[in-house]
């Protein structure tokens, strides 16, 4: 039998969903990036609130926190494909391009909240749900960005979609 005490959570009501920030079309990027949206003590919160928590594989790798640790705090695993490092040419071998399969497209698929550490992306406006669900809900983004002619244009692209983003640069601290 198994030793090992159960956590019951309470029903869920929703999904929270986080990405593997660590993989970005720009290699310097990916190299410097070291955070993650949620820990697994976040996770399990989030649990505890009635959350349903899925990750992408390797989300917190970079931040030296396992799969595994996430999971058990109540979190589901999302399989990814494999990572490709690619060396780039001589002229440029300094650093490492990193090339993969879109990997965050279940994630986007699910969660109905989707909470990132690095700004907005073109991901975001491509993968995000389109409109909103049965209950009259739409997908939430919540994000750190600063207002530039390139984010304006992500959330105009966003708002067709009826996707509300939430900028927390903007969110006054006390």
């Amino acid at each position: 039998e198994d030793a090992e005490e159960r956590v019951e959570y309470p029903p869920v009501g929703a999904m929270v969903g986080f990405v593997n920030e660590s993989i970005f079309d720009d290699a310097e990027a990916a190299e410097l990036e070291r955070r993650v949206a949620v820990t697994p003590v976040v996770t399990r919160k989030l649990r505890m609130l009635g959350f349903d928590v899925a990750f992408e594989e390797g989300s917190g790798q970079a931040a030296s926190f396992s799969d595994e640790e996430y999971e058990l705090m109540g979190a589901t695993r999302l399989k990814t494909a494999v990572l490709l490092r690619v060396p780039l040419p001589a002229i440029v071998r300094r650093k490492v391009l990193v090339v993969r399969k879109e990997r965050s497209e279940e994630v986007y698929a699910k969660a109905d909240v989707v909470l990132r550490v690095a700004a907005l992306s073109n991901r975001d406006a491509r993968l995000s749900r389109d409109g909103r669900d049965l209950d009259g809900v739409s997908q939430v983004i919540i994000s750190t960005f600063s207002v530039n002619e390139e984010v304006v244009e992500l959330v105009e692209q966003l708002r067709a979609k009826k996707v509300t983003v939430v900028n927390m640069a903007a969110v006054p601290r006390i």
